[in-house]
Formats: structure tokens, C-alpha cells, sequence
């Protein structure tokens, strides 16, 4: 019978071991860091952001995303650890600042920069959705290999499209969602702030791969709003098709013929399926109006 046992002398030269070494060096690297050691802990270093870059503010109401982006910065300029959104909005709140949450964006009362470009009374907090004076940025997604989207922009101009998320021969399980996670990541670069995402809520697949290439791409989209405090909701697939079409079971040539008539010219039913969505989430009957 042969020994399969090995020891640890015998997987030293073992891909998985050397990972393992380089990731402690990088560690212990870090722990000796003069800019880590002068800064300690995160919350040493929130504190010192809240003094230099905030002031108290009676009556306004600043956006997370703003706060965050600006205490980014600042934690990268004094290279110390940004950490997530939702650890950041925690700080914010255990510093006694009132949470104010709307349909769009979330924010804080009674804090703003001290070079802030845009703050809300607190008096308009009921009406903070339309307060802006510019339109949120709105994403809406139809899930899936080839995936559909639409997208209003803050000119209030709408653009749509397909993403192909089909993987390469050689490219291994988790490409999809990584390629998935870049492609959102410059969506919000480029034309963000991204303030909402909608995307199609499906609950039944007719196969088994489609049904696990759209739970991770489900679960890699609210995992990425969820570290940026973006707001997101599935929209079930009737609901989307009776408010294009008026029936809850209209077929996908139906659907493209509904896009058509406002305007559009989707290149197959997963733009037409996005441009529903976010027309749902836009409209007094959807999501945002």
C-alpha cells in the first residue's frame, strides 16, 4: 500500500504553500508601515478626517457617497485604510449623526464638508428625491450571459444596451463575475455616480445554468452596492411586462415592439427587457417618480 501522507518539507515547493508566504510577508510588510503605525487604527484615522474635513451643520443633509468619496481620498493621501462603505457609514452614526435614507440615496443630517458643493435642507427631507437639481443616476439590468441594460444618465439622457459576459475556453468559473464587476465599476466611473440599480427579479429558470449564471451575477451586483451604499432592487418579470405591454405574460417579440414605440431600438429582447425596467423605475407607478 502506498503512503499518500505528505509533510509539510514536501509541499514547500507547492503553489498553494507559496501563496501562503508571500501573502504573510505582505502582511507583516504592512503591520511595520510608518504611515500604518503613525495613523493606527481606523477609527484614530476617522476622527482625524472628522476634524480637518467636516464641520456640524444644522438643517442639511450630505450624502454618503459623498462623505465616503471624500474621506477615500483622504485616507489614500495619508495612506491609511479606506475600508467599506458600510464600516464608513457606521463610523458616521456612532458619531450621533441622524441617518436620512430617500429612494435614491442615502445620507447623514447635521454633517457636511467644509468644502461642500451641494447640501439639503432638512426641511425638504420628504421631498429629498426631487430636491436635486440634477437627475439620479439610474442603472437598470436584465441578468444574464448576454446582459442587458439601460441607463439614465444625470442630463436625463437615456442609453441602452447588451454586455456579453460569456467566457472565454480558458478562462476559469469566476472570470464572468469578475469581468461582471469591472464592467459595472467603469458604468460608474465613467457616467456615475450610479444613485439606484433595478434589475429583473427572475424566480424560475427553464435551465439549470441559467439559473446559476444569474444568482452570481445577482449576488455580484448586490455584493458591489451593497460595499458602496448603493440602493438596488429586483423588479419581478411580471410587473415589468405588464407595465410595458399591459399583460404579465407578453413574449419577448412583444416586449421589443413595446421599446420600439417609445423610441428605442433595442438589438434583441434583453435591451428591450432593460429599457422596460428602468421606464418602470422611472414612471409614477414605478420605483422613483
Amino acid at each position: 500500500m502506498i503512503n499518500k501522507t505528505r509533510n509539510m518539507a514536501d509541499m514547500a515547493g507547492h503553489r498553494y504553500m507559496t501563496v501562503t508566504r508571500a501573502h504573510a510577508r505582505g502582511c507583516t510588510a504592512l503591520s511595520g508601515s510608518p504611515a500604518i503605525t503613525a495613523m493606527g487604527s481606523f477609527s484614530t484615522a476617522f476622527d482625524l478626517w472628522l476634524t480637518e474635513r467636516c464641520v456640524p451643520a444644522v438643517d442639511t443633509v450630505t450624502p454618503t457617497r459623498e462623505l465616503f468619496a471624500d474621506w477615500q481620498a483622504w485616507a489614500e493621501q495619508n495612506q491609511t485604510r479606506v475600508g467599506s462603505v458600510k464600516r464608513f457609514a457606521l463610523a458616521v452614526a456612532g458619531k450621533g449623526y441622524e441617518k436620512v435614507q430617500t429612494r435614491i440615496w442615502r445620507g447623514f443630517g447635521g454633517i457636511a464638508l467644509k468644502d461642500a458643493s451641494r447640501v439639503t435642507s432638512t426641511t425638504e427631507s420628504a421631498n429629498l428625491a426631487t430636491a436635486d437639481a440634477r437627475p439620479a443616476c439610474i442603472l437598470a439590468l436584465d441578468l444574464g450571459t448576454t446582459t442587458g441594460w439601460a441607463l439614465r444618465g444625470f442630463d436625463g439622457l437615456i442609453t441602452s444596451g447588451t454586455a456579453s459576459f460569456k467566457p472565454g475556453r480558458y478562462d476559469g468559473g469566476g472570470m464572468r463575475y469578475l469581468r461582471f464587476t469591472n464592467w459595472v465599476t467603469e458604468i460608474d466611473r465613467l457616467s456615475g455616480p450610479i444613485e439606484a440599480i433595478y434589475f429583473e427579479e427572475v424566480r424560475r429558470h427553464l435551465g439549470t445554468d441559467a439559473a446559476h449564471v444569474y444568482g452570481g451575477l445577482m449576488a455580484t451586483l448586490e455584493t458591489w452596492a451593497e460595499l458602496r451604499g448603493v440602493p438596488y432592487q429586483g423588479v419581478p418579470v411580471g410587473t415589468i411586462k405588464r407595465h410595458a405591454t399591459g399583460k404579465g405574460n407578453a413574449p419577448k417579440d412583444t416586449m421589443i415592439a413595446a421599446a420600439r414605440s417609445r423610441g428605442y431600438s433595442p438589438a434583441d429582447d434583453n435591451e428591450a427587457d432593460a429599457i422596460a425596467i428602468l421606464h418602470w423605475a422611472l414612471e409614477p407607478q414605478g420605483g422613483v417618480a
